[in-house]
């Protein structure tokens, strides 16, 4: 694995109050996986979905600039497209680390989303999952070691 990119996994997951933007209806979205991991290993956790206020009793925030707490991180899991503009809004509020979901797909991964991150000097891991660093199952576990050996955990 490369060390810059483990640094930028680090980084991220030193944030202890955690927005994961794509909280979803559809309760087999990874931003809603991800959303119980990181509640479930002690970080705070803040549902955005812009249609909705709540799902399934998770409260949602409509953008980042609602949530009323210091927001450390930003965990996007959402359509590439939507993923520069909540950079954007991070850049705004002052949010310093992001992380573009991206598994053996695209995911949430947007070239000019990084671009921008490396540009504001925002920490920006843009490939993998948290599931494979929080303490993982074995099949994260699995999934993280063949996307290290093919080579996909590279910092831009």
């Amino acid at each position: 694995m490369n060390s810059s990119f483990f640094d930028a996994v680090q980084t991220f997951l030193k944030s202890k109050r955690i927005a994961v933007a794509g909280y979803s209806n559809d309760n087999k979205q990874p931003a809603n996986y991800i959303y119980e991991k990181f509640k479930n290993n002690g970080y705070s956790v803040y549902a955005v979905n812009p249609k909705n206020s709540s799902i399934t009793h998770i409260p949602c925030y409509r953008s980042l600039s609602e949530i009323s707490d210091k927001i450390d991180g930003v965990m996007i899991c959402t359509p590439p497209d939507a993923g520069l503009d909540i950079i954007k809004e991070c850049q705004q509020l002052g949010i310093q680390n992001v992380w573009l979901h991206q598994s053996f797909g695209n995911g949430s991964y947007n070239k000019l989303a990084v671009e921008l991150c490396k540009a504001e000097n925002i920490n920006c891991v843009h490939s993998g999952c948290p599931m494979m660093f929080i303490n993982p199952d074995i099949v994260h576990l699995c999934i993280r070691g063949i996307l290290s050996l093919g080579g996909r955990f590279k910092k831009i």
